[in-house]
């Protein structure tokens, strides 16, 4: 008896369970329905968006009418991106431990609209790994560089600009 009743408790919650999905999806969808174009009209910088997150960062931006400037250091991968984004994308090849290539960038936002709204520091590289007495300091640098470096300089040329 004990057993069956179990058995009852345990598919009234998941019929509650599936009902709440399904409640959530039906909200969920006119969400993002009634957001479709929750960026129009604003500019933003995405480091590292040619691949991966920054490519799909890219996609999801320019989808709800964002222009965006994609920075990277791979040309073949950016242009490719660029001609499927259309006109609302420009690709700046971009090094982020470069200060000039990082205002080179933001240059190319304010060239678009005379403004910069969002910037998506994304670029970042895994850099050194393992025991800290067999690190290279210039692989630590170069970590440094890229993943932190990199979005300090970004913030502070947004700002400036």
């Amino acid at each position: 008896m004990f057993a069956h009743r179990r058995k009852v408790q345990r598919l009234s919650y998941l019929r509650e369970v599936i009902q709440g999905v399904r409640l959530t999806t039906r909200s969920f969808a006119s969400t993002l329905a009634s957001e479709q174009q929750r960026l129009a009209g604003q500019v933003a910088i995405i480091t590292g968006g040619a691949s991966g997150i920054g490519a799909a960062t890219a996609r999801l931006f320019t989808r709800h009418g964002a222009s965006v400037v994609i920075a990277d250091i791979q040309p073949s991968l950016g242009e490719k991106l660029l001609k499927e984004l259309g006109p609302q994308a420009e690709y700046v090849e971009c090094d982020v431990r470069r200060e000039e290539d990082i205002e080179k960038t933001v240059n190319t936002a304010y060239a678009l609209e005379s403004r910069l709204d969002i910037y998506h520091s994304n670029a970042g590289i895994i850099g050194c790994v393992g025991p800290i007495d067999e690190t290279r300091i210039d692989e630590y640098d170069a970590t440094i560089a890229v993943n932190l470096r990199a979005a300090v300089i970004g913030f502070r040329g947004q700002s400036a600009s």
